[in-house]
């Protein structure tokens, strides 16, 4: 992302929509597709980058390393309780 900082895109001089994703499966969408309208400058694609046969990873994390990363402190918690906070 840095090296696009301070940078806009436009379409008719007018500011886009910049939608993001980090894994398109292989192929992006129509706008109409995913969002109620249709945008003109977000057209569905191939994309040979992310034809990940496995794009789904499954990592796991102790509750000590989830929050030392996070900076919290989940370990107080019940567990029933901590389950419920990630899956949200």
């Amino acid at each position: 992302m840095d090296n696009t900082k301070g940078q806009v895109i436009t379409y008719k001089s007018q500011l886009i929509f910049p939608a993001f994703h980090s894994s398109c499966g292989g192929s992006t969408e129509n706008s109409e597709e995913v969002w109620v309208a249709a945008t003109p400058y977000l057209k569905g694609v191939p994309c040979p980058y992310c034809a990940d046969p496995e794009p789904e990873r499954q990592t796991s994390y102790t509750l000590a390393e989830v929050d030392n990363k996070l900076k919290t402190n989940l370990s107080a918690y019940p567990l029933w309780q901590v389950i419920t906070l990630i899956r949200q």
